[in-house]
């Protein structure tokens, strides 16, 4: 026992130890970031100090050249004016050869020297990184040439190229940087070029893109802008890049008209008829024109849709509470259009109690939707999720199925009609439904007795 606490000890003693050295480690490390730190700091103020000095500098001999020009206009023009005030100038002063005007070396350093001021004044241009859509291959490798190529070595060509790309098109660089970079660059260059910048690939890239284009809707101008934008940009295309044509044949120019909303199909019909009339040819390029004068006339900041709309929510305040009822719903418990108890019109326990012909009167009279019970809209118009009926699929409610009309009564009923029905005659007991018996034969037959319950026999 006495050697196991010695041990135990001991081992107290060195953790003690290390920790003691691990918190002057650790204070170590602190007090060297900080210096770090205020190093880093006292760099960048003598970097931006050079500039400073630099540019004052370039201005400083700017100002100069500047002076000794006006010093010599000067003095050229106090010449002219004294030969035009003293008339007593001799043939031989005259005929004296005039001296040639020579540039100064301080002219041209001056004129260079602006022109590095002008360029350390432009803003810095941002190359975006390419990941490898053929869509923005030519726009990057022209800001690539422009900032990099033409004013680096291989090398830091190289290490650009690999920085500027990222995904499937880094992983293509970085293929080439274990070779010589008077190699390695030419083809990264060349495969990169063969991947994403072959003319065939980017027309066929832009044709996919338009063919599947999602639907617009009549409510949505945000979208038929965005298509707008992206149909300019074809027809740009258009012109450098040659398999593009295929926009002009006249099956996929009724491709893209169906992406439209259908009030805009019939506009449509009177360019081409007044196309016609002219003898022009109906083109890729007067469909987007088309579209273009659309999206800005439903875009307009004044009198747009969606401005118009949110106008006329603001005018809801003024003699308008039975339209602000409807449209401003809030989140506040919807009380039964029927009973008035908290529970909607569909659950109803009296209206489910009613019989066929007292529902269908209710529901006109209340103005709700035949196909969702909702307020609102008609059944025509509707467009709520899951709302129609449970056993004939048809355009209204399941409650306000006649099970009693023999032409509706289906000659085959599923399993889960089956259970749909015994649902609603547990919940609708006075009503006279037709009541089914599960049973072996797939074929059930509905007879009809005047005055009692319908039940299904086999």
């Amino acid at each position: 026992m006495r050697l196991a606490e010695v041990t135990r000890e001991r081992e107290l003693v060195e953790r003690t130890k290390l920790l003691q050295e691990r918190q002057a480690l650790e204070k170590k490390l602190k007090l060297l970031e900080i210096e770090l730190q205020h190093q880093a700091e006292s760099h960048e103020i003598e970097r931006k100090l050079a500039e400073s000095r630099g540019r004052s500098q370039v201005l400083e001999e700017i100002e100069e050249n500047s002076q000794c020009l006006e010093s010599d206009e000067d003095l050229e023009d106090g010449i002219i004016t004294s030969k035009q005030n003293n008339k007593v100038f001799t043939k031989e002063w005259d005929a004296r050869p005039r001296k040639t005007e020579v540039r100064r070396p301080e002219q041209h350093e001056g004129k260079e020297l602006g022109k590095v001021l002008i360029e350390m004044q432009k803003p810095k241009l941002e190359i975006k990184k390419f990941s490898g859509d053929c869509l923005t291959f030519n726009k990057f490798m022209r800001q690539f040439r422009s900032r990099i190529e033409g004013l680096c070595s291989n090398d830091e060509k190289m290490a650009y190229l690999e920085q500027y790309t990222v995904e499937e098109a880094h992983k293509i660089v970085v293929g080439f940087s274990y070779l010589d970079a008077a190699v390695g660059y030419p083809a990264a260059i060349k495969e990169l070029q063969r991947r994403y910048g072959d003319p065939e690939i980017i027309a066929n890239t832009y044709v996919k893109r338009v063919l599947n284009w999602p639907s617009i809707r009549a409510d949505d101008p945000k979208a038929l802008d965005e298509l707008a934008v992206f149909l300019k940009e074809c027809e740009a295309a258009t012109r450098c890049v040659g398999g593009l044509g295929v926009l002009e044949f006249s099956e996929n120019l009724k491709h893209i008209l169906q992406k439209l909303p259908f009030y805009m199909h019939d506009r449509w019909r009177s360019i081409v008829q007044g196309l016609r009339k002219k003898g022009n040819r109906i083109g890729f390029s007067n469909l987007v024109d088309f579209i273009q004068a659309e999206s800005i006339k439903l875009n307009d900041p004044v009198y747009g849709r969606s401005s118009l709309v949110s106008d006329k929510g603001r005018k809801l305040d003024h003699g308008r509470a039975k339209i602000a009822a409807v449209t401003n719903v809030e989140n506040k418990p919807v009380n039964c259009w029927n009973c008035d108890e908290p529970h909607l019109f569909a659950n109803c326990p009296k209206f489910k109690a009613m019989t066929m012909n007292e529902r269908r009167d209710k529901v006109r009279n209340l103005k709700v939707c035949f196909k969702c019970l909702r307020r609102g809209h008609m059944s025509t118009g509707c467009r709520t999720t899951g709302a129609g009926c449970d056993v004939c699929k048809g355009n209204h409610h399941t409650l306000l199925h006649n099970f009693a009309d023999a032409a509706q009564q289906p000659a085959s009923i599923t399993h889960s009609q089956v259970v749909l029905w015994l649902r609603i005659r547990q919940f609708v007991p006075m009503l006279q439904v037709p009541v089914v018996a599960p049973c072996l034969s797939s074929q059930l037959r509905w007879p009809r007795v005047p005055g009692t319950l319908n039940v299904m026999h086999s």
